[in-house]
């Protein structure tokens, strides 16, 4: 099959129809014709194809002109569509209005040749397969005219990269239907959906039955199909999305307003009323089975419940929350509301925050190549990683890998041949021999897919790739070699092994090498090289001070693409954690790491806190009090982190072989988690509690424990509840958190949405509970102590005489009591973490939960205690 070109198809835009035939219409015209003959006498065989004027989106001049040809029957039309012909249109007007005028506008210039009975192919159309751009609300405007033309298409595109384009080397291509690597498909969502429209639904030869109509919903790709759940009509039948090609033949009326089995004419589509489940039933004669196509766009089917029983006005086919019911919801965005999306309704693609919680995994040892390769297959520690819920890993590298070529030239074999590293090798040739005889820059380059021979396809970033595990490529220091001290001259501006145009040289081919990499989320790369990456800029004094920052901030050619990172351990701060009391440390090195880095978070800057972490034997004394702070303001301020780190140990470091590293989450072998109690309260910190996107409730408090990584949640401990028997109180999955309101004002800690019931200290060593009794001093609780970690009430006018009582942890390490408060003094002995709780802020959705609270009425839900 040929296709035919012309110049004139790219002829600029606001040409007007002349009468002298010097018009460029005319030239097209002409010249189409002549093209057309051409190719049919080369070839009379091939299907001609002619395009039409302004970028092929206008064949409006044929039709006052057709073209006159000498032959028939092989010849079509075609045209291209996408979002940003009509840009800004889709996002700064209403959806449905936009629709409707842009569907007019490419049905007056391209689509009315069908009526003429002219073939017309839609030759060029597509998404940013990112789901970040005006392609969101255009496509299922295209989906549902390609359906309902039942069109020819042809998707732009395969591609998933370049070899060149516009001068960038391997340049991803967002619209590609294969990833970077050309590996697997991109969006596999995607995919799916444009998978709908390739099954022809009528023509020649397809005759298979008497017309019907199919229910489709564009965003998804699939259509309404009944769920097959009751056998007798006495109980309607709900409905379902599902493949295209198990649809229900449908018919529908627009003059009866009825839609209905076409085949069992007795069961009608019904609307039970808002949020509940569409149905098919035998009672068709009120206003909820009477549909109607609503809007512009013609692209709502919707019933007018306004004069139904529960008076809900208009009511929209809809998908439900679990994406595969059908449901019937208030029409969205019927109005000129340009802000509105019309989502399931019409089709729905959205974004959310993705929260960066990483694991460190160095290459950036004198080896060069990626720790625990002689110890596991990559493919089972990328597993390995995204099962203990990381989502990204920041993979560290040496200048001098990319820049030097003494050893950039080496092999993996030659590099620990040289460093007498036989029995790390032995181990490699086992557990991963694609990569032994790799050149070391090779070896890194696999990581990406860039070698056909199955020997290097399960290298790192790869295999984190087939896990949905993000990498941030760290350019960790010069020179390979551990890092760091002050007199190593192996750190960064000014030290003897530093090169600023070697170090820019460096960045530039990292970036470039890893252009396009689907996985690839964070690089301290150089813009021009890669304009798709993060950049994420570090810091003075092993990256702990970006206070220099505040005075002389960065000028950037780029925006939106730049966080900072910062490290802080415990040795830090030298011995201050251990030689001072816990809480006073804890303020005070708090709000020095706020001074020098964290106040980059109120001016709109991305912090990542890229290396944190702790001994895991829990015999260091020093990370054992700051572990707790550190986590309650990682938690506090939902930061993105990256934990030191995945090794269980190394190939070389310090001159030691196989030195075990006491800070890694996996154990010596590499084989399972060092310290499962450590593991499971740094993954406590792994979901994100706000954001963009995550806005699924009113914000709300969430009492976080950080030295175990639980939260408080309300013991079910009753199957009936009443109010004289007060509620008892744990530890918990944050995830399972109740939502609780603090008012420092009124020192009052309560259930948001049961405000009846409040936190209620009971005594000395005795178990914390929610109670009705809200007004005395046992519910009066404020923040104390410098850290503000310990939740107090004053219970010295109390019965008990107990002094200051503050949260803690039972001795079954699950329960939550009251004790007299540890280490508010400068007593530099003490340990307070038990006691440490922090009230932090989350927008998440609280988990519904089958207990007695439901049981309260809901006035009583609704009641406010006020103390006289």
């Amino acid at each position: 099959m040929a296709q035919l070109e012309l110049v004139a198809a790219r002829m600029a835009s606001g040409a007007v129809d002349r009468a002298d035939d010097t018009h460029p219409r005319r030239h097209a015209r002409r010249y189409m014709q002549r093209g057309a003959e051409a190719v049919h006498a080369a070839n009379p065989r091939v299907l001609v194809i002619l395009s039409g004027l302004q970028f092929d989106n206008d064949l409006a001049f044929l039709n006052s002109r057709p073209v006159n040809l000498s032959f028939t029957g092989k010849v079509a039309f075609e045209v291209h569509w996408y979002s940003f012909f009509d840009s800004p249109e889709w996002s700064s007007g209403n959806a449905n209005q936009v629709c409707a005028r842009i569907t007019a506008g490419i049905t007056r210039r391209a689509f009315y040749l069908l009526d003429k009975g002219w073939p017309v192919i839609l030759s060029e159309f597509g998404v940013d397969n990112r789901g970040i751009t005006n392609d969101n609300r255009y496509y299922g405007c295209a989906a549902a005219t390609a359906a309902d033309l039942d069109l020819d298409w042809a998707l732009w595109a395969l591609q998933g990269s370049y070899y060149l384009r516009e001068g960038v080397l391997g340049l991803d291509e967002v619209y590609g239907v294969l990833d970077w690597a050309w590996s697997r498909p991109r969006n596999a969502t995607a995919l799916r959906r444009v998978q709908a429209l390739q099954r022809p639904l009528r023509g020649p030869g397809l005759a298979e039955a008497a017309p019907y109509t199919v229910l489709f919903h564009p965003v998804s790709g699939m259509c309404v199909v009944v769920r097959r759940r009751s056998p007798t009509l006495t109980q309607p039948l709900e409905l379902g999305l599902g493949p295209c090609n198990e649809t229900e033949a449908w018919e529908y009326s627009a003059q009866q307003q009825r839609l209905a089995l076409r085949d069992i004419a007795l069961l009608c589509l019904r609307a039970e009323g808002a949020g509940r489940p569409a149905t098919l039933g035998v009672s068709c004669g009120d206003a909820m089975a009477k549909w109607s196509l609503v809007s512009d766009s013609k692209l709502h089917v919707a019933v007018n419940a306004t004069s139904s029983a529960g008076s809900d006005g208009m009511l929209c086919l809809d998908v439900g929350a679990d994406g595969r019911s059908v449901v019937t919801n208030p029409c969205r965005c019927l109005s000129a509301d340009n802000s509105c999306d019309p989502q399931g309704q019409w089709f729905k693609l959205s974004g959310s925050r993705v929260k960066l919680a990483c694991v460190n995994w160095p290459s950036h040892l004198e080896p060069m190549l990626a720790e625990g390769l002689d110890k596991r297959p990559v493919g089972a520690i990328a597993g390995d990683v995204a099962a203990m819920g990381f989502n990204c890993v920041r993979f560290t590298w040496p200048t001098f890998l990319v820049t030097n070529a003494s050893y950039s030239n080496l092999t993996v074999a030659q590099s620990f041949q040289r460093l007498n590293l036989t029995e790390s090798l032995a181990g490699i040739r086992v557990n991963n021999p694609g990569v032994v005889d790799l050149k070391l820059i090779d070896a890194f380059k696999a990581s990406l897919c860039l070698f056909s021979d199955d020997t290097t396809r399960h290298a790192v970033v790869s295999s984190l790739g087939e896990h949905n595990v993000m990498v941030i490529l760290d350019n960790h220091l010069s020179k390979p070699g551990w890092c760091c001290s002050n007199t190593d001259g192996n750190g960064f501006f000014g030290d003897a092994l530093f090169d600023p145009d070697v170090w820019v040289d460096g960045l530039t081919k990292m970036a470039t090498m890893f252009a396009g990499v689907p996985n690839v989320r964070g690089a301290e790369a150089v813009h021009a090289a890669n304009p798709r990456v993060l950049v994420i800029l570090s810091g003075l004094q092993f990256d702990n001070d970006l206070a220099f920052l505040n005075s002389r901030p960065v000028n950037l050619s780029f925006t939106g693409k730049v966080a900072f990172e910062v490290h802080w351990y415990s040795f830090s701060n030298g011995p201050e954690w251990s030689s001072g009391n816990a809480n006073q440390a804890c303020a005070r090195i708090t709000a020095s790491i706020t001074r020098r880095a964290f106040y980059l978070l109120d001016k709109g800057w991305p912090v990542i806190l890229s290396e944190f972490g702790v001994d895991n034997r829990g015999v260091n004394t020093n990370d054992n009090r700051y572990y707790g702070c550190a986590a309650a303001t990682a938690a506090d301020l939902d930061l993105d982190w990256a934990l030191w780190a995945l090794q269980g140990s190394y190939y070389l470091r310090e001159g030691v072989l196989g030195l075990d590293e006491v800070y890694g989450v996996l154990d010596w072998a590499w084989s399972r988690p060092r310290n499962a109690t450590a593991l499971r309260r740094v993954q406590a910190l792994q979901r994100p509690l706000r954001g963009p996107g995550l806005a699924e409730a009113a914000p709300y408090t969430v009492l976080f424990h950080p030295v175990s990584g639980m939260c408080v949640v309300v013991r079910r401990r009753s199957p009936t509840l009443t109010l004289t028997q007060p509620l008892e109180l744990g530890l918990g999955p944050c995830n399972e958190t109740e939502a609780w309101e603090y008012s420092a004002q009124q020192q009052r800690l309560a259930l948001r949405d049961i405000a009846l019931l409040c936190l209620r200290a009971e005594g000395a060593g005795r178990p914390a509970t929610l109670g009705v009794s809200c007004g005395d001093a046992m519910a009066k609780w404020s923040l104390v102590s410098d850290s503000k970690l310990h939740v107090a009430v004053n219970a010295t006018s109390s019965a008990g005489s107990d002094g200051m009582l503050c949260l803690d942890v039972g001795a079954d390490g699950r329960s939550v009591v009251t004790n007299p408060c540890r280490c508010l003094s400068a007593d530099n002995s003490c340990d307070p973490q038990g006691q440490w709780f922090k009230l932090v802020s989350s927008t998440r959705s609280v988990v519904t939960k089958q207990t007695m609270l439901a049981q309260l009425p809901l006035k009583l839900k609704n009641w406010k205690i006020r103390s006289f």
